[in-house]
């Protein structure tokens, strides 16, 4: 019996390398503007505290918030992409593009690959709902030395 290989998708590699550029142009433009943000509230901490570390609050929310969006999105994906792997029996299942020759697995295998996902999607999910959680805490602790 020989092995079944699905070739790499040239087009999927593309895309892929796109949205690698497009993440980390993205991560250059956040990390320039928290640079003059946090610059920014160290001289308005100087003057009015209270004031610059409302917001820090702010940024640090936005930040929490994106981080919960983005897991929770990979949790669903990971949790369909299961689904998909377990009920077909086949690993990528069917139509799937993949970014280098990739082996078809079946069978138990495949299933074992999908209990897997359906295991790790909780924990992003509970990592989604603590980020936010831990850094609100974080940040009533910090309030707290101001009052």
């Amino acid at each position: 019996m020989t092995d079944e290989i699905i070739k790499a998708d040239p087009q999927a590699k593309k895309k892929a390398l796109a949205m690698l550029i497009l993440g980390a142009c993205f991560a250059m433009g956040v990390i320039f503007f928290s640079k003059n943000f946090f610059a920014d509230i160290q001289q308005l901490a100087q003057k009015q505290p209270k004031q610059a570390f409302a917001k820090f609050q702010f940024f640090v929310l936005i930040i929490a918030g994106s981080m919960t969006i983005m897991l929770m999105g990979f949790a669903m994906w990971l949790t369909l992409l299961s689904r998909r792997i377990y009920v077909e029996q086949c690993f990528p299942p069917s139509g799937m593009k993949v970014l280098g020759d990739t082996k078809v697995i079946r069978g138990s295998a495949a299933r074992r690959r999908a209990c897997v996902g359906f295991l790790i999607a909780p924990c992003l999910l509970l990592c989604a709902l603590g980020v936010p959680m831990i850094m609100w805490l974080l940040l009533q602790q910090m309030a707290a030395s101001f009052h």
